[in-house]
């Protein structure tokens, strides 16, 4: 879809846009600007969002606050923001009435005139993708790095052209509605998960899945061998599939302390900056998505001197001889021991948080 097909297909539409947060407020720019009569709504009080609401300070829309925000739901089109249920039941009701739901996501998949590579997975996305996104940089591609990751890339939406590199880290939350898939997809693992959100495992898989499924035979699938769930969805897969894990059978694995792929060392691990045998994994991971069009050169030369995430087995100081990480985004039992894993000596474990529906003996 070009950009003058999506504004002729909002123009002059009531259009519901639900959640004022980060990724919606260049949505709600665009909508006004290609002439939507636009009502955002969001759950929270008007004075908790008065620093987005500066932000729309020139568009003239209506809005809806509080608890009650999803009532009286009658927009010919709905944006949800990710956090938001598909099955919640004003939004069921809506689409039955015949309105549109969609996403600010949909939104860029339709619009976007470049090849979009997507990462998911239970652990590792994050990672993984800002690894992809340096290793593209590094080979000379003019990239695009945003989705889960904190940055909506539909305001750039003109700045991207068809030779340019897409990497999106998606959710299942984001996934969960798609009917498009990235034409290079990645999955890290899937495990049990936002089980607070979804309704079952089986629902969360799915959404999972959405990252692949809608592919032609023109996408590229790379997954976890080593993951049972993941394994699974080789055989659905339309295009090309690059597996990656510590099963000597993939087509990227470890031999002899080497990254190899196709059985070629590539890459020594003992040259991998990244801390733990889970970051090994989702260097593997990152290397199938970019096999091809990064050299072998660059793709050492990265592993070297690229550090990781914050929040992420995070150096954070060093006193009276204990060593402080931050590991706050290890929130499944998964993710947690493959920080426990990841060092020789005493691991103290300061925790916290809320119940993600998850069973602690499942890792």
């Amino acid at each position: 879809m070009t950009l003058v097909e999506f504004k002729k297909q909002v123009a002059n539409k009531k259009v519901a846009v639900l959640g004022i947060g980060i990724s919606n407020i260049p949505l709600i720019k665009m909508l006004y600007e290609f002439g939507a009569i636009i009502t955002a709504r969001d759950n929270k009080d008007k004075t908790k969002l008065l620093n987005e609401l500066s932000q729309l300070k020139d568009c003239n829309i209506q809005y809806v606050f509080g608890a009650s925000y999803l009532d009286d739901l009658n927009e010919e089109i709905i944006f949800k923001t990710p956090g938001i249920n598909i099955d919640t039941p004003q939004l069921v009701a809506a689409k039955n009435r015949g309105a549109e739901i969609t996403s600010e996501m949909e939104a860029f998949f339709s619009l976007c005139p470049a090849d979009v590579i997507g990462v998911t997975g239970s652990d590792g996305k994050t990672t993984t993708t800002t690894l992809i996104y340096q290793l593209l940089k590094n080979a000379g591609y003019n990239c695009h790095l945003g989705g889960n990751i904190g940055k909506p890339l539909l305001s750039e939406i003109t700045s991207i052209s068809p030779q340019d590199k897409v990497i999106l880290e998606l959710s299942s939350f984001q996934l969960q509605p798609m009917k498009q898939s990235p034409k290079t997809a990645v999955i890290t693992n899937v495990t049990p998960n936002h089980l607070d959100y979804h309704s079952s495992f089986e629902e969360y898989i799915k959404s999972k899945e959405n990252i692949y499924i809608h592919q032609s035979k023109a996408g590229k699938l790379i997954v976890n061998s080593d993951n049972k769930i993941t394994n699974s969805f080789i055989p659905k897969a339309k295009g090309e599939v690059i597996t990656f894990g510590e099963n000597t059978t993939s087509n990227i694995t470890i031999i002899d302390n080497y990254i190899c792929v196709n059985r070629v060392p590539v890459l020594n691990c003992s040259d991998v900056a990244l801390v733990g045998k889970h970051n090994i994994e989702n260097f593997m991971a990152a290397i199938g998505a970019v096999w091809g069009i990064v050299d072998t050169k660059t793709i050492q030369q990265v592993a070297k001197t690229f550090t990781g995430v914050e929040h992420r087995i995070e150096f954070v100081r060093q006193v009276n001889g204990v060593k402080y990480y931050n590991d706050s985004i290890a929130t499944t039992p998964t993710r947690t021991k493959a920080c426990f894993h990841s060092f020789d000596n005493k691991v103290i474990v300061i925790a916290g948080g809320y119940d993600k529906k998850l069973q602690f003996d499942t890792s």
